[in-house]
């Protein structure tokens, strides 16, 4: 049974006990009450599923006051903390190795070039191991978020996507207006470091 914390009403005080999987994507400025009511549901519990992104690139195409302030991120912070994992602020993973090849420039300077920030990942970026991905040939993602454990929070993080080792975090300013896929490429510089895409949480 779907629940939709969206379209019922963003100020929710109790999660339903019917509900055994909870959705929550890309979630911006929920009331307190409704942060506890969603950590309630899974200290009981429940099983969820939350997608936060320091820049949802859909949310440029769109009217209203994201696509001109650029404000496009979503986050629960405290929340994610008290579970174990934070996402880092301001920053998205590129990927030398997994970059998706784009159409840059304009007019007779149009080139084929490896954008950073749009990634296809395949093969040992997913865990296949585990029932999510068991089935999955290749995932795309687009400004990708990055995850890391909070250390001494007794909780478990197990990477379920990461990037390759030719990674580096990029500043999510160089992709919100006018990205470059050029120059990020020619300012590349690896940090020897996969870094976490997506992760399952287990823990007390």
């Amino acid at each position: 049974q779907q629940f939709d914390l969206q379209r019922i009403d963003r100020d929710v005080a109790v999660i339903p006990e019917k509900i055994d999987v909870l959705m929550v994507v890309h979630p911006r400025e929920l009331p307190a009450r409704t942060l506890y009511a969603i950590d309630q549901f899974v200290l009981r519990g429940g099983r969820a599923l939350v997608f936060v992104d320091p820049h949802a690139e859909g949310e440029m195409g769109r009217p209203g006051p994201a696509a001109q302030t650029g404000q496009t991120g979503s986050d629960m912070p405290e929340l994610l903390k008290a579970w174990g994992v934070e996402l880092v602020q301001g920053r998205i993973a590129g990927d030398r190795q997994a970059a998706r090849r784009v159409s840059a420039g304009a007019g007779q300077r149009v080139q084929a070039v490896d954008y950073l920030a749009w990634l296809s990942l395949r093969d040992a970026a997913l865990a296949k191991g585990d029932v999510l991905l068991a089935d999955a040939q290749s995932i795309n993602m687009q400004s990708a978020g990055i995850l890391r454990p909070v250390t001494g929070s007794g909780v478990a993080l197990t990477p379920l996507i990461r990037t390759s080792e030719q990674a580096q975090e990029i500043d999510v300013e160089k992709v919100k207006f006018a990205p470059d896929p050029v120059a990020l490429l020619s300012g590349f510089k690896s940090g020897g470091e996969r870094l976490v895409l997506a992760a399952r949480l287990r823990g007390p």
